[in-house]
């Protein structure tokens, strides 16, 4: 890895594109308040509050746990996310008491740190995208791109880290270092009074990272960050291939570069982003959190939701020259298929019985087929 730092400087400008309005759509609703973070695997969802977490099957309630103790003292919750484990499954992990703990999905909770590999070490921060992991340590920080294989790097603590597939930011004062694995390059970007940041797109070779400042919000654009937002956020994070954050009482979400006005807040709402594009949002009243689905059409909405499952699921069998006979795999045998699709999912019979599909994302495939546009032509083109 070259050793030489690179300097990105922050432009000043902010972006004068008018700004887009996206109505969400509410799809999914839970009887918990997240004030930490909304964490899924499969069909278990884990909603955290700082004293506990709700953990759920299929939108039921499975258990509530309380967070977890050491020493007779009760400890708090204060992140969470999925991890690619030693065992090369994906477990629920939260951080409480610089330690970390994995949430089981019988609500059941087993402390992990050691068989993590971080013995004796005490975990500010940590973050994930796919199988890699950065943990941010008192004394520097420790990383993993297969979820076995921890590398160490010495040095200052570091409270604030984000990951994406190929790359690692780590927050420190003014400075934000970004590693660099594809390019075996380490940068530093130098920004004043930087308070949040995440990679947008983290799974993918496109990853870009968005920050939050007491000056507003930048965004990498061509190895530089600009910023894009003139007003310090109060949140900030990543749903997948969107950015979002929170200012004046409004959610905006960032995506292909173009900055979009969502949702208004109420004081004290919280804002968790989910992988495949969503947000979800709990407000300041009732334990509720909601999951607010904001696609601009009905085809990003296959891209960003239906069309991973049918990788997942569907092939070999319907894939293009597949012996299923349908392509699964392209929106527009959905669109024409409609009837029969719903029919095969409703009834059970698709797919064939030793083949998996979780009822959660059964359930996801039939709520697109009811939507009442589902056939929009605009992704025609775009499949």
């Amino acid at each position: 890895m070259r050793t030489a730092l690179l300097l990105l400087v922050a432009a000043c400008g902010a972006t004068s594109s008018p700004l887009a309005s996206l109505t969400p759509t509410p799809i999914e609703r839970v009887s918990a308040r997240a004030e930490i973070a909304v964490v899924s695997v499969g069909g278990i969802t884990v909603v955290f509050d700082a004293a506990g977490a709700t953990v759920l099957d299929d939108g039921a309630t499975v258990g509530h746990i309380g967070a977890p103790t050491q020493q007779g003292r009760a400890l708090h919750w204060t992140a969470a996310n999925v991890i690619v484990g030693p065992d090369g499954e994906r477990w629920i992990v939260g951080l409480a008491g610089e330690a970390l703990w994995r949430v089981t999905s019988d609500a059941q909770v087993e402390h992990v740190t050691q068989r993590l590999g971080l013995q004796g070490a005490r975990v500010l921060a940590f973050d994930s995208a796919g199988s890699a992991t950065i943990y941010g340590l008192s004394n520097g920080f420790s990383s993993t791109r297969d979820g076995v294989h921890l590398v160490h790097v010495p040095g200052r603590a570091a409270a604030d880290v984000a990951a994406a597939r190929d790359r690692f930011a780590i927050r420190r004062a003014d400075k934000i270092d970004l590693v660099d694995f594809s390019a075996s390059s380490h940068a530093v970007v130098r920004i004043a009074d930087a308070s949040s940041m995440a990679f947008i797109d983290a799974t993918t070779e496109q990853a870009h990272l968005l920050v939050g400042t007491d000056a507003g919000v930048y965004l990498e654009v061509q190895g530089a960050l600009r910023r894009i937002a003139g007003t310090a956020p109060t949140q900030l994070g990543a749903a997948g291939p969107r950015g979002w954050f929170v200012a004046d009482g409004r959610v905006s979400v960032v995506e292909r570069g173009s900055l979009s006005r969502v949702v208004g807040v109420p004081s004290g709402a919280r804002v968790f982003g989910a992988p495949e594009g969503d947000l979800w949002i709990t407000g300041s009243g009732a334990p509720v959190t909601t999951r607010f689905e904001f696609a601009t059409s009905r085809h990003d909405a296959w891209t960003a939701r239906i069309r991973p499952i049918t990788m997942a699921r569907c092939r070999p069998c319907h894939e293009s020259g597949g012996s299923g006979g349908l392509d699964l795999t392209a929106s527009t045998t959905w669109r024409r298929h409609e009837e029969r699709l719903r029919s095969v999912l409703e009834g059970g019979t698709m797919p064939p019985r030793g083949h998996l599909l979780p009822d959660s994302e059964r359930a996801e495939l039939l709520r697109w087929l009811a939507s009442a546009d589902s056939a929009d032509p605009a992704g025609n083109a775009a499949d």
